[in-house]
This record gives C-alpha cells, structure tokens and sequence, in this order.
C-alpha cells in the first residue's frame, strides 16, 4: 500500500466513526404521560334539634327550641399516573459498501461502489452510487 491509500483509508475510517457517532443517537424521543385524577367526596348531614321546655314556679311554660345541622365532608383523591416513552433510532440515512464482481469471473476483477440512500417520506427512499470505475448511480426504494 502506498502512502495516499493509507491517508485515504485513514479519512475513510475517521468519517465512518463520526457518522455512526452522530447518527446513533435517537432520532426522536416521545414521552406521553398520563394522570388520571379520581375525586370521592362525601358528604353527611346531621340534622339535631333541641327543646327545652322551662316550667317556672309560677306555672309557665316556656319552650324553647333550636335547630343545628352539622355537615360532615369527606374528600378523597385517588391519582395515578401512567408514562409511556417511545425512542425512534432510525434516522431514514443508509449508507452502503459494494464489492461488484461478475458471475462468471468471480475472483477476477472487481468494482467497489458506495451506496447511500436517505429517507424522504414515509417509507420512500432516494439513494445514490458511486463506483471505482467512475459511474454514478440514482435509484428510488421503498422499505415495508
């Protein structure tokens, strides 16, 4: 190997680390949490009357009569909560490497080509290729 095929596989190695770095990382992270909040309230209500009937020495009769209701309120709070997280790692960016032989010369000669292809909508995909023989490629795809 000459000096300009190790800087190449150099640089090719460097970019290769800092693409899976940069693209590994979760594209997307949803968090959906939910709370649900029960309210019991209660409520007794007491109703208490009091008489008082005074009989004086004198032989009246005085009466008298009062009327009290108490409420009692009981409240009580039931919350639970529930949390869903979803992580997308897909970033929809492919990237390809091709060793291109023919079928009836196997170990003969071969074309190298770089394939990367990216994700535009939905499942839809636009790709292109580069060979060592100096043609270039555009394709489309769908992933299911």
């Amino acid at each position: 190997m000459n000096k300009a095929t190790k800087i190449g596989l150099a640089v090719l190695v460097l970019a290769v680390a800092f693409t899976a770095g940069r693209f590994s990382k979760p594209s997307k992270v949803e968090e959906k949490i939910v709370t649900k909040i029960e309210v019991v309230k209660e409520e007794a209500k007491t109703r208490i009357i009091y008489r008082d009937r005074v009989t004086s020495p004198d032989g009246t009769i005085t009466e008298k009569e009062v009327e009290t209701e108490e409420t009692n309120t009981r409240t009580e709070s039931n919350t639970a909560s529930s949390s869903d997280k979803i992580v997308r790692n897909d970033v929809g960016l492919t990237l390809a490497a091709l060793a291109i032989a023919p079928i009836k010369d196997i170990g003969g000669d071969r074309e190298y080509a770089l394939v990367a292809s990216k994700r535009v909508l939905g499942g839809l995909k636009v790709a292109a290729s580069i060979t060592t023989d100096k043609k270039l490629g555009l394709g489309l795809g769908w992933s299911f």
